[in-house]
């Protein structure tokens, strides 16, 4: 009867610990399924996230672009003024020239026209 009784609290016991080992599962299941459901709520936010950077920098390297453009230009306009001023000094310079020999000019003129 004591083989009996202890096969039987063994069978009991058994139970016990497969229903304990179901119970373990599930939470385990439980678990790794909450688990699962966040990771794939993070990859949605880190691939949103990702889209909303990858935006961004297309809307810098095209600001980058712009600035590009508009400092290419702006260096172009300073160097058209540049040289235009310059060309403008030397016109400026030439008709001096031009009228500082036509005074010489006038003045032997007239001092030529003075002694007659």
């Amino acid at each position: 009867r004591d083989a009996a009784g202890v096969a039987e609290a063994a069978s009991r016991r058994l139970i016990e610990v497969e229903g304990e080992l179901q119970q373990l599962r599930a939470a385990a299941s439980a678990e790794r399924n909450r688990y699962e459901s966040t990771l794939r709520e993070e990859a949605v936010r880190a691939a949103s996230v990702a889209e909303q950077l990858e935006a961004q920098a297309k809307a810098l390297e095209a600001a980058n672009a712009t600035l590009y453009q508009e400092k290419y230009a702006l260096e172009t306009e300073v160097r058209e003024a540049r040289e235009s001023a310059a060309a403008e000094r030397g016109a400026a310079a030439e008709s001096n020239r031009q009228a500082a020999e036509a005074v010489a000019r006038a003045d032997a003129l007239v001092a030529e026209l003075s002694s007659a």
